[in-house]
């Protein structure tokens, strides 16, 4: 076992510089250590290695436990990547609210593919009560970011009177 004597921001960057020349094991270590001291980034880069199976054996439980504590720390990518999990049940107990919790807070945070998935599950009432003010809202914020599913799933709102009055300048608008 090495002695690590430099400081949190050396030892991430060490990380970084070895995971991406790909020397995985040796990176892992480095991660790791980066990753035990605090530092959400490589916390949610471990997660993305055991989710993904880069560079070491995929585990989706090791890739929930790094996520979750990148995603508490308030990380955005790892939340939407925890609503992911939980909704698919990958490492954990297919929990849809659970889900919802995890897009919800990374939609509250810009995260664009979040606040479309949230609206369609508003939208739809896929494992939430159907609420198309929501989709709208939700759909909206993504839609005004360049999401193209949104600005085409409010143009069928608008189209059809769906959570808003039917106005067709609208729907072709968002069309």
């Amino acid at each position: 076992t090495q002695v690590f004597s430099e400081s949190n921001d050396e030892i991430s960057e060490k990380c970084f510089t070895i995971i991406f020349s790909e020397k995985y094991k040796e990176g892992l270590e480095w991660c790791l250590l980066a990753a035990e001291q605090g530092n959400v980034d490589v916390q949610y880069m471990i997660g993305l290695m055991y989710g993904n199976g880069d560079g070491v054996t995929q585990d989706y439980k090791q890739a929930v436990k790094w996520l979750s504590l990148a995603a508490e720390q308030g990380d955005v990518n790892a939340q939407l990547q925890l609503g992911v999990m939980y909704f698919k049940g990958d490492g954990v107990t297919q929990d849809y609210k659970q889900a919802v919790k995890w897009y919800t807070l990374a939609a509250e945070q810009g995260n664009v593919d979040a606040q479309f998935i949230i609206g369609y599950m508003y939208d739809e009432g896929h494992n939430v009560t159907q609420d198309y003010k929501q989709a709208f809202k939700w759909y909206t914020l993504a839609a005004e970011q360049g999401d193209v599913n949104s600005q085409l799933q409010l143009g069928v709102m608008y189209g059809n009177g769906k959570g808003v009055l039917e106005d067709n300048v609208f729907a072709h608008m968002w069309f």
